[in-house]
């Protein structure tokens, strides 16, 4: 297994921007002036330089490509009758098309992974910083740039308290990002990657944090994800191991995980863990109530609402997806805004046949990959089920990982 990765010492700049970009755009969303986000102002300023020096690489996945055509074909089919809604639909496709062939430009792995460690461990430690300054004054350190203003939407955040005021005062640590989802969705692939790029003590000392700051996060993403990547190395580990080390190991983790496990549901943090698992079957109340209801289960009730024809190919019409909302028997809990999972969001706006080009996207990228990018896509997928990355740069972030890792893979196959 290729454990090196090597960095280009000529690349240009604006590949060095590109990556920079990718990396900070989650942190990046938060910021901005009135309801336009910092993010999408330098992501489009990249693609009008990446469309100048011809540097945008549309040579993605053919079956990411073929879906955003199939999307496009399907949004035409959902809007043909508004025209308002065609417009703002198209041109959110074409948008997310550019988004993903601007990302996908990127080949040198060597600095993406540097920027992605660099940035993961100061976040890390800005995170600790922040739980030890809680524990000791009751005040959060705030993860937030001081001289950038917030968008509208967290700027409009409260009227009694600022967002700022908010997030030092909450009861779990963000880091730099908005919440501790977005921060342990952007941490999980630190685990894997460090194991595979990583020689010597940091290969132990740089998954350890990215295992400690999971766990304490407080976040039920992080801890999913976490789990999934632990139980895909584990097996992966103990295959190799002799049928007597096996006994003795199995023995070991069964007792370790009895304990384990009595005196994380005791502990103060597991309380909190139990009391947001509540959320997950609740349907009264409020969106925030009811927030882990909303997020795995409400699309699901929305689809439901579609046509057989609807069901197939999707409906990418705003308003008229709210039109089914409404009509769900849930959907009074969003409010207004069309908050669905991964998986919910291609089964809403492009139908079965969009879920199908997802899922066959994953296997291709999966099959021929290494533990590392398998890993990557299986935490990517089981994700999929509980939180909304679609079409978005953290999406990008794990699939172009994982694509990258397949293609070193196989290089070395073919030298050895």
């Amino acid at each position: 297994m290729m454990q090196q990765c090597s960095i280009s010492k000529k690349l240009p700049l604006i590949d060095k921007v590109i990556i920079w970009l990718l990396i900070l755009s989650p942190i990046l969303q938060i910021y901005g002036i009135g309801p336009f986000n910092l993010c999408e102002f330098l992501t489009w300023g990249a693609i009008g330089i990446g469309m100048l020096k011809h540097s945008l690489n549309f040579k993605m996945p053919t079956l990411l490509l073929c879906y955003f055509i199939y999307l496009l074909s399907a949004t035409f089919l959902s809007c043909f009758l508004n025209l308002s809604e065609l417009i703002g639909r198209s041109f959110g496709v074409v948008h997310s098309l550019l988004v993903f062939a601007l990302f996908f430009s990127i080949k040198d792995i060597g600095y993406l992974y540097k920027v992605y460690k660099y940035f993961s461990l100061i976040a890390i430690a800005l995170f600790f910083a922040q739980e030890i300054s809680y524990a000791t004054t009751g005040v959060r350190i705030s993860g937030l740039i001081p001289f950038l203003p917030l968008n509208s939407t967290f700027s409009d955040f409260e009227n009694t308290y600022s967002f700022h005021d908010f997030l030092r005062l909450v009861k779990r640590s963000s880091s730099f990002f908005s919440e501790p989802a977005h921060f342990a969705q952007f941490l999980l692939p630190f685990l894997p990657l460090s194991l595979y790029f990583e020689r010597g003590r940091k290969k132990i000392i740089y998954p350890s944090l990215a295992v400690i700051s999971l766990s304490i996060l407080q976040s039920g993403n992080g801890i999913i994800g976490l789990c999934v990547l632990l139980t895909i190395y584990i097996y992966y580990y103990f295959r190799y191991f002799s049928v007597g080390y096996k006994i003795v190991l199995a023995i070991t983790g069964a007792v370790f995980l009895e304990f384990g496990v009595r005196s994380f549901v005791s502990s103060e943090i597991g309380q909190q863990y139990l009391g947001r698992s509540s959320e997950l079957l609740s349907t009264t109340g409020d969106a925030e109530d009811a927030s882990g209801f909303v997020r795995i289960y409400l699309g699901y009730y929305v689809y439901n609402e579609y046509s057989a024809f609807e069901k197939i190919i999707g409906i990418n019409n705003f308003t008229e997806i709210q039109s089914k909302v409404s009509q769900s028997p849930y959907g009074y809990l969003l409010n207004g805004v069309l908050y669905f999972n991964t998986i919910q969001n291609y089964l809403i706006k492009a139908g079965l046949i969009g879920l199908l080009f997802f899922l066959l996207l994953l296997r291709e990228i999966y099959r021929g990959n290494n533990i590392c990018g398998k890993s990557i896509i299986v935490t990517f997928f089981v994700l999929s089920f509980i939180l909304s990355q679609y079409l978005t740069p953290v999406m990008i972030l794990y699939l172009l990982f994982a694509l990258r890792i397949k293609s070193i893979n196989n290089k070395d196959n073919k030298i050895t």
